[in-house]
């Protein structure tokens, strides 16, 4: 699985391309891990394509990881 994953990381990079790699049991269901990072990936990718129409730049790895930071704090909010 590593081999596999480096390879994707290797022959994908920068390609925009979302690879979610996961384990369920045998009755087909996704586990909730699954949803959560697809949820992710869907607010990072529209984040960036916003921000990047917005500033006409990538946002800088701050300004990423403090986006990311007010996701997880939300989530967590919409838990309760």
């Amino acid at each position: 699985m590593y081999d596999f994953a480096c390879y994707l990381l290797r022959h994908y990079n920068r390609s925009f391309k979302t690879f979610l790699l996961g384990h369920w049991e045998g009755d087909g269901r996704k586990q909730p891990s699954y949803f959560l990072h697809e949820k992710f990936l869907t607010q990072a990718h529209r984040y960036v394509a916003e921000f990047k129409k917005k500033t006409g730049r990538m946002p800088t790895a701050t300004e990423y990881r403090y986006q990311t930071l007010e996701w997880l704090k939300n989530d967590k909010k919409n838990e309760k």
